[in-house]
């Protein structure tokens, strides 16, 4: 899905899921909201842009990923107190 085309929803869902791992691997540090806010950035401007099923589906997918990054960046804020 992140891979098949290069539009901008296709960047989102890749830079999503790179952002997602790097919390996932190191926690939060630098580059995860670096690649977390260009993933936000790629979103707003596929947005303008939305054409056929599988944009739309991407687009769902990176904010999918982008929630579940929020989730545990604040899952590990509330366990650090």
């Amino acid at each position: 899905m992140a891979t098949e085309e290069q539009s901008l929803s296709s960047v989102a869902v890749l830079k999503s899921m790179l952002a997602l791992a790097s919390l996932d691997r190191y926690g939060v540090q630098q580059q995860a909201i670096e690649m977390k806010l260009s993933a936000i950035q790629a979103l707003v401007d596929s947005a303008q842009n939305l054409h056929g099923e599988k944009e739309i589906m991407r687009h769902i997918a990176a904010g999918m990923l982008l929630l579940n990054c929020e989730v545990r960046n604040s899952a590990d804020e509330s366990v650090r107190g």
